[in-house]
């Protein structure tokens, strides 16, 4: 087997683009290798089409419920590329959501008048910088938006804490949507 350059082909590729200098050609074709080797890097699957090919680079799967979970984290990875490249500056929030056990629990620690205490206390909590991400989770039918004074990576692990910070946000409906909650 013989290994080729890429610079074998930038004649070719000028013969079908003449207005691109060869110089173009070379960063086009650097920016668009680094980006697949990037993308698989952070452990994303790459799919590349055209009219005339289709290629996938990651794992094939014949049982659905792997593909489906396989699916959910390539999702996390996507997103977080996405976030990373957007530079979106933290903004001092991330979202956490309870299954129905939990908002249980959280339902409990109001006070007979219906009003909340001013602390609550969460048994555990998984709490996500980016707010789609905890919306993928199915589980969670309430999310919530908690304030946190620093950014401490994409997941934030939580036991037994106990804050005033945080508002309730979104809940899942049974038909799998999600609505906006404008009161608590």
């Amino acid at each position: 087997m013989e290994i080729v350059n890429v610079e074998k082909y930038y004649d070719k590729i000028q013969e079908k683009f003449p207005s691109l200098t060869k110089n173009q050609i070379e960063r086009i074709v650097k920016f668009g290798l680094r980006s697949y080797y990037n993308h698989n890097l952070y452990g994303g699957d790459v799919l590349n089409k055209s009219p005339y090919f289709t290629m996938y680079t990651g794992k094939l799967f014949n049982d659905n419920i792997l593909f489906y979970q396989y699916r959910l984290i390539k999702n996390r990875i996507k997103l977080r590329i996405k976030y990373k490249r957007s530079k979106v500056k933290y903004d001092g929030n991330y979202y956490f959501g309870l299954t129905e056990e939990e908002f249980e629990n959280y339902k409990k620690q109001f006070k007979k008048t219906g009003r909340r205490r001013r602390k609550v206390t969460f048994d555990k909590i998984y709490a996500y910088k980016i707010k789609d991400e905890c919306l993928m989770d199915h589980r969670y039918k309430h999310i919530f938006k908690l304030n946190y004074p620093a950014d401490v990576g994409f997941i934030l692990k939580l036991k037994n804490y106990t804050t005033r910070n945080f508002e309730y946000v979104f809940k899942r409906n049974k038909d799998n949507t999600i609505q906006p909650i404008s009161y608590e």
